[in-house]
Parts: structure tokens; sequence; C-alpha cells
């Protein structure tokens, strides 16, 4: 009897963990929109897109204290200093029965363009919840771009359906709007799908995007996150 019990309590610790290494092999975000999780301390990832707000790519670190993103295109349009720390927040007392993540973050870039130098800061909080198969995201950035000359909102509410494990990874088809009170932004809705395809890599796949610059691409605008 012993001996079943011991059996059940390893079978139940391997599949929690397996289950705990599935969650954690994903990005701290969405297809743009920040989530309220971050990266485990030691863990490495690079962000690479063929367009989209990581055009340039991205590296994110996960630290003791928070997650450190590098070039992450959040504080304006000052992509080529620009680094941001995301601090974990712990979980809300009222929201105990409901898997939940929370976050703040900070970005800077700094930058000396012709002798003039420029300073944009951002500051921005994210929070994710699990409902069932559905994972729900909203984050709110406010943004004091220098070299615009402007201080605006961005909102990001993200949705996303989990789908069972299949031979071929999961897949997580999603939907963000994003909102901004910046000068002649426009609200934009972007529809796709997350493929998780190991532990490792995780891709990213935007095919309709709707907005002022409507597009529809299929594949798909594609983002890449390789994790170390």
């Amino acid at each position: 009897m012993n001996k079943q019990i011991i059996t059940r309590l390893v079978a139940a610790s391997v599949l929690t963990a397996a289950s705990v290494t599935a969650v954690a092999s994903e990005p701290s975000r969405g297809f743009m929109v920040e989530r309220g999780n971050v990266a485990e301390n030691g863990v490495a990832s690079i962000d690479l897109a063929s367009s989209g707000a990581y055009s340039s790519g991205a590296v994110r670190l996960g630290l003791p204290t928070g997650e450190l993103i590098l070039n992450s295109q959040k504080a304006g349009d000052l992509t080529t200093t620009e680094g941001v720390f995301k601090y974990a927040l712990p979980s809300f007392e009222g929201l105990s029965e409901l898997q939940h993540n929370s976050a703040i973050y900070g970005g800077l870039s700094i930058v000396d363009l012709g002798g003039v130098s420029y300073n944009n800061l951002m500051l921005g909080a994210a929070f994710s919840a699990n409902v069932e198969s559905l994972t729900f995201s909203v984050s709110p950035e406010l943004v004091v771009d220098d070299l615009a000359d402007d201080t605006y909102l961005n909102l990001g509410l993200g949705a996303y359906v989990n789908l069972p494990e299949t031979s071929y990874g999961r897949f997580q088809p999603g939907a963000e709007l994003g909102v901004s009170t910046a000068d002649d932004a426009s609200t934009t809705l972007s529809l796709g799908a997350r493929w998780m395809y190991n532990e490792r890599l995780t891709l990213d796949v935007v095919m309709f995007r709707f907005g002022d610059d409507t597009n529809v691409t299929l594949p798909g605008l594609l983002r890449i996150n390789a994790r170390f």
C-alpha cells in the first residue's frame, strides 16, 4: 500500500514538473502585449521578427529580481539603446482562487542625435489570468517620448486559447487589441497563433492585423523566441 502511494506521488510530481516546464517555456509576452509573468532566473531568450514591435530583435534575461529586456522598442522610437526591467509582483490575496500573475516594468532609452540628447521613459504594468483553457492579459503603459515631444498612454489587451498538447507541440490562437493616445496612432487588432514547438522554441504568427496599416499575410508575420 505504501509503495502504491509513493508511486502515485512520484507520478504526480513528474506530471506537475512537466506542466510547469511547458508553461515556463513561453516568453513572458503575447504577440506584442506583455504578460504578468517574468522569465525565470538564469533563463535567457532572443526575440527575432520579420516585422512588428521586435523587428530589430530583443534579448530577454531572467534575473534573481526580475527580467531584463534589451531593445524592446517600448519607450518610443529610440530603439538602439533601450532597456526595460520587469519586476514580478506577489499574488493578489483576493484572487487566490484564480491562477494569475502580475508585474510592473520601466524602460529607458537615451540617444544623442546630431549633438542633441533625447531621453525616452516608459512605465507599465501587466496582469495575466488563466480561466480554464483561456488566458487573458492586460497591459497599460505610460510613455514619455522626448523625441516626438509627446506623452501618451498605451493599452494592450490579449485573449488566447490554450489548446491540448499534440505531437507537433502546443498551439495557442489569440487576439490582441492595441490602443494608444499618441499623436497619429491608430487602434490595432491582431489575430494570430502561438506555436510552442518545444521547450526552447516558440513561434508567434500574426496573420491578420487591422488598423490604419491593415494587412493580411499568409503564412503571416513571424516572431521567434529562442530560449537558452
